[in-house]
């Protein structure tokens, strides 16, 4: 708050905003009966800053509330897709396409492994996108016959800045066998992009399949 008329500004970024939050905003405000001020030209850019101005002080927690369900939810989806989108690009990748999937990453990007495979590829953590594209090259090579991994997904669920994908991994490995596991990976998001991701599976199994 500000002064003694309660003005105060409510900050929040949208990086990707399309016509249906677009909406959804107006009909918030109306609904919280918010006198502010803005224009049309203003609400179509993105990323932008929306300022608002409240008559009311007992009308605060209502606008932060009701941002804040806008910006989550639509950020939510947001993540989702573009996990959808890489998902893709990587699974036409690991076909055998000349695929990009550089531009998902955030430089600062974090891939973490579970700890019991290190020894067997380039390590369990791997830090900064060339770490993590060498990792699909080298790693993945180690592993699996080119062009045989192939992903079954089964559920994603996001909130706030991460995703959760439960799917399932099949390939033929080097050594001609079978593989087939499933995994649980939790990705997180920053700027619009991939900033770090946990990814569990059943380690044994892998082993198990890989050894000799």
């Amino acid at each position: 708050a500000a002064g003694g008329h309660g003005t105060f500004q409510c900050h929040v970024h949208f990086s990707f905003f399309a016509g249906g939050p677009r909406s959804g905003l107006r009909q918030a405000l109306r609904t919280a009966r918010l006198g502010m001020k803005y224009d049309q030209q203003f609400l179509q850019a993105a990323p932008f800053w929306l300022v608002l101005y409240c008559r009311q002080p007992s009308f605060q927690n209502t606008i932060i509330m009701d941002c804040t369900f806008l910006m989550t939810q639509h950020s939510s989806k947001a993540n989702k897709q573009l996990l959808t989108d890489f998902q893709s690009a990587l699974a036409r990748r690991l076909q055998g396409e000349n695929v990009d999937i550089r531009r998902f990453f955030h430089p600062d990007i974090a891939w973490h492994f579970p700890k019991s495979t290190a020894a067997a590829s380039s390590g369990s953590d791997h830090y900064g996108i060339d770490a993590v594209m060498a990792m699909f090259g080298g790693d993945v090579d180690t592993f699996y016959q080119p062009g045989t991994m192939k992903f079954h997904y089964h559920a994603l669920t996001a909130e706030e800045d991460r995703v959760h994908m439960h799917f399932s991994l099949e390939a033929k490995a080097v050594n001609g066998r079978d593989y087939y596991n499933d995994y649980q990976s939790l990705f997180r998001f920053a700027d619009g992009k991939i900033i770090e991701v946990w990814e569990y599976f059943d380690t044994a199994y892998l082993f198990s399949v890989f050894e000799n």
